[in-house]
């Protein structure tokens, strides 16, 4: 992985400053703008050009900053857009819905990243910063959101290249009022992260038919919100979306599940009865700093600890760096795990996903 700061260091596009000279020039060209440190007031017929050279501004200085980690950041985007395509292609889905971020980068990469420097500019307009506190202020907001847009983006990818390994056809959504009873009907939209809000009680996000006729269940779950499965949330313990995380820009594990048919599928987790429904296949994709960190190591215990997965949970890697802690790693008190080291290569997650359908000794 690159490092943001070098990256930085050694840019020699200006193109911003010119850019933001612009914007200066057009405020002063227009006395009826006020801005000053305390307001700003655009006249409605100067505001579309006024913000049309912000946006010119955020978008030079984001490129300027961070053109490597950009280029990076596109081409999962566009890897995103390949097997999407594929998966509604083959069946009735018209849409796979990523939480809103990922959509805005594949939609439009320099605009998705360059989103936190909106009020920076606008800041500049009305304080008159100097060019390097711009810069410096730019990279304390824009690595930390680039770091964690580039990593959910690239376990979209993953997770999405794992579901289209099982060739689905047909898709179907979960509808229910009291959760006594849940309705399963074919639908042409699946989100991930969705379900009906519940404090307790959680649902697959979508199911699938598969093209050899298996039925699978997924939910693209959200590390912190594991914490809440077969454990009533209270106040003292946090914060709990209520299983419904779409547009939240954050680590996820995919939870997979097989049932009879669409028709069969079950709540997959229930507090109130300390029910968690064990995975039949669990992916996680960790950063080396996640593995050799041993509180971040500890939270992936405690998570695979929860989801009882069937089968070894799968550990996806970007590459071979970082590993777990030797006196963790040895534990027999810890639930099974394989390292795969992906890359950009669909083909390890292909085979990853031919695990969900291996026979255990169990089901003999």
């Amino acid at each position: 992985m690159n490092n943001p700061m070098e990256e930085a260091a050694a840019h020699t596009e200006t193109g911003w400053q010119d850019e933001l000279g612009a914007l200066n020039e057009f405020v002063r060209s227009n006395p009826e703008i006020r801005i000053t440190p305390q307001s700003m007031r655009i006249p409605k017929p100067c505001r579309e050009e006024f913000y049309a050279r912000v946006d010119a501004v955020v978008e030079k200085l984001a490129g300027a900053l961070a053109q490597k980690r950009l280029e990076e950041a596109s081409e999962i985007a566009g890897r995103i857009v390949e097997v999407r395509n594929r998966i509604c292609e083959r069946s009735n889905l018209k849409q796979y819905r990523l939480p809103a971020s990922i959509e805005n980068l594949v939609e439009n990469p320099v605009k998705a990243v360059s989103g936190p420097l909106f009020e920076l500019v606008l800041d500049s307009v009305q304080n008159g910063r100097s060019g390097e506190e711009i810069e410096d202020r730019a990279q304390q907001l824009l690595f930390p959101f680039l770091k964690d847009l580039q990593r959910c983006a690239y376990e979209a990818w993953a997770y999405l290249t794992v579901i289209d390994a099982w060739k689905p056809i047909r898709f179907y959504g979960i509808v229910t009022t009291d959760f006594a009873k849940l309705t399963v009907a074919e639908t042409d939209e699946a989100i991930v992260g969705y379900q009906f809000s519940s404090p307790d009680k959680r649902l697959p996000e979508t199911v699938f038919e598969t093209e050899d006729g298996k039925t699978v269940a997924v939910k693209t779950e959200t590390g912190l919100e594991l914490d809440y499965y077969g454990e009533k949330v209270s106040r003292e313990k946090g914060y709990s979306s209520g299983g419904n995380t779409v547009n939240e820009l954050a680590h996820r594990v995919l939870l997979a599940y097989r049932f009879p048919s669409p028709q069969e599928v079950t709540l997959i987790a229930d507090a109130e009865k300390r029910f968690v429904k064990p995975t039949d296949l669990t992916c996680t994709f960790l950063l080396p700093s996640e593995m050799e960190n041993e509180y971040l190591f500890s939270s992936f215990v405690r998570h695979i600890r929860t989801v009882r997965s069937l089968r070894p949970v799968q550990v996806l890697s970007f590459d071979e760096n970082g590993a777990f802690p030797e006196e963790w790693a040895a534990d027999p008190r810890i639930p099974g795990w394989e390292r795969t080291a992906v890359g950009n290569d669909p083909e390890p997650l292909r085979r990853i996903a031919e695990k969900a359908f291996v026979i255990r000794k169990q089901e003999v």
